[in-house]
């Protein structure tokens, strides 16, 4: 998965949580409490998923999963990306 997707994912995601795009250092913090402490990153990293530099690896996946249900919101990223040009929505 490319990370470009992978951020467009993340902030649908994130809009259908919290109403908004929460600052990195919320994202941060949510995940941290979703694992019990045991995923512990830093709001660079949270910024480089936002901003389609990087994908999160290992257990922040996992976390993200339970937190924001990525997974459906990374299934219709595929289908919208993968649509005939003629049936993709228009960007927003």
């Amino acid at each position: 998965m490319s990370p470009e997707r992978f951020s467009k994912a993340l902030h649908v995601a994130l809009k259908a949580k919290y109403g908004h795009i929460p600052s990195c250092q919320r994202l941060v913090d949510d995940l941290y409490t979703e694992s019990a402490g045991t995923c512990s990153l830093s709001s660079e990293a949270a910024r480089k998923w936002l901003n389609g530099k990087t994908t999160p690896r290992g257990v922040a996946y996992i976390y993200l999963e339970q937190l924001l249900g990525l997974s459906a919101h990374l299934k219709q990223a595929g289908e919208k990306q993968n649509a005939p040009a003629s049936k993709r929505a228009a960007p927003a």
